[in-house]
């Protein structure tokens, strides 16, 4: 099965009303991501599509919107600047161009746990409900990008991708800086819509990370 077919099969599990807010992702260019060197997944909680700035890409598929049209905001800039640093092995922060972070974004996946759109302040309530109901296409989908390194981005989206992945129903897993799952190793950082000016220790961060658990890096 192909990431396509699973998504249409995901996104008919739910009213026909919300079906036009449900957001396509996973491989942003299969090509380019297949000769990298290691296959790098972003695991992020939620769209931000709904009731404010971005409302235009309600419902896109966001293989196209990160890696053909591009943001040039921090959510791309940082996710650029977080690989460039396991494929390019970049160690000095930088500020990459949009189009050089929508080049960058080729080269990785990106899927969000919660496929129909949020808004900018996330219910965490119901970005876990909706994890937890879609758990076995959410292990699926991880199963066909067949990542070996994954970033949690953020706290919601660490904590559920660890439950989602562990059928963890009660939530007793503790917390890790690192923890493996198949063959890929999952690192948690943070969102990358965060502030500018906190852009370079997350970054900083990731180096850090990477050095420690990435192995060849």
């Amino acid at each position: 099965m192909s990431i396509d077919e699973l998504l249409d099969e995901w996104r008919k599990t739910y009213p026909e009303s919300s079906q036009s807010e449900f957001h396509k992702d996973g491989i942003v260019d299969e090509e380019t991501f297949a000769n990298q060197r290691a296959r790098v997944l972003f695991v992020l909680a939620e769209p931000n599509s709904k009731n404010g700035r971005y409302d235009k890409y309600c419902g896109e598929d966001l293989r196209r919107v990160f890696g053909q049209v591009g943001l040039g905001k921090p959510v791309d800039l940082n996710m650029a600047r977080w690989t460039s640093v396991v494929l390019d092995q970049k160690q000095q922060f930088f500020t990459p161009s949009r189009e050089e972070a929508k080049m960058e974004l080729r080269k990785v996946a990106i899927m969000n746990m919660k496929k129909l759109a949020g808004s900018g302040h996330a219910n965490v309530e119901a970005i876990s409900l909706h994890a937890w109901r879609d758990r076995v296409f959410i292990c699926r989908e991880v199963d066909l990008i067949r990542p070996t390194i994954i970033f949690t981005c953020g706290e919601t989206a660490s904590r559920l991708f660890r439950w989602v992945m562990k059928n963890d129903e009660l939530g007793v897993a503790a917390a890790e800086d690192m923890w493996q799952w198949g063959g890929a190793t999952v690192l948690p950082v943070n969102h990358p819509s965060l502030r500018p000016k906190d852009a370079e220790a997350a970054f900083e961060r990731v180096v850090a990370l990477v050095k420690e658990h990435v192995r060849d890096t």
